[in-house]
């Protein structure tokens, strides 16, 4: 009877231990899937930031350009105005 026991025990602990060593595996392979979805997203989020970064520059240089030949086309107005006015009074 004891022997009977003995191997029943034995036998839970082995069972019990077989399903740790099953449920670390898959906490494991959980944790790999997490990594690679991790990297990915990473990856992602690093093209997301370079076309912002670009699309931020962009609209940078098309806002001096703008300004540039706002200041342009008024300075010549500007210089305009008085030739006008020298043409008309004579």
């Amino acid at each position: 009877m004891e022997y009977s026991q003995t191997s029943q025990t034995t036998d839970r602990i082995v069972g019990v231990g077989n399903r740790l060593i099953s449920a670390i595996e898959l906490q494991a392979n959980n944790q790999k899937e997490h990594q690679k979805a991790v990297e990915e997203s990473s990856k992602s989020q690093n093209k997301h930031q370079k076309s912002i970064v670009a699309l931020t520059v962009v609209i940078a240089l098309s806002t001096v350009i703008y300004t540039g030949v706002t200041v342009w086309s008024t300075l010549l107005l500007h210089n305009q105005v008085p030739t006008e006015q020298t043409v008309s009074e004579n």
